[in-house]
């Protein structure tokens, strides 16, 4: 956390995923990578999945942008974001976003709840009726880079 800390309010060239990898090269981690229809899907594969995420863990997103530009919205695994705090259901990540690396706020309990989750995607004209854009309404689920059965992440 502390690598990505670091560069909260900078602006960075690479994607999400690459901004993942780095802060956690950084930390002396490398991560996995198995082939996928992107870098952050590669990053859901490689990892374990948990429904409890802790700081550190990664964060999952569907329909950021659109990647096949169908105009639908239903791309997976379009984002990713580092974990940073839970608090209950509420969860601070840290992510690249057009503007830079900076906090996102979401919260499961709340989805649809612009004061408590972040927009994630643009509001373009001609979006379709329905699509969605806050972090809660787009999360895919968590992962964690620990190994299953190594203390309590097996049990998350």
């Amino acid at each position: 956390m502390q690598a990505a800390r670091r560069r909260l309010g900078h602006a960075y060239g690479g994607d999400c995923s690459t901004f993942v990898r780095r802060s956690y090269a950084e930390a002396g981690l490398a991560l996995p990578a198995v082939p996928a229809r992107s870098a952050s899907e590669s990053l859901y594969r490689a990892l374990h999945p948990v429904r409890r995420p802790r700081p550190g863990d990664l964060a999952f997103f569907h329909g950021s942008f659109d990647r096949n530009r169908d105009g639908r919205g239903r791309d997976r695994f379009t984002h990713v974001a580092l974990v940073e705090e839970v608090d209950g259901a509420a969860v601070a990540l840290i992510h690249r976003s057009s503007r830079g690396i900076e906090r996102l706020s979401m919260n499961l309990a709340r989805p649809h709840d612009p004061s408590e989750n972040g927009f994630l995607r643009k509001r373009r004209s001609g979006d379709r009726p329905g699509l969605r854009y806050l972090s809660g309404e787009l999360f895919a689920g968590y992962a964690t880079a620990s190994t299953p059965g190594a203390g309590a992440a097996a049990s998350r």
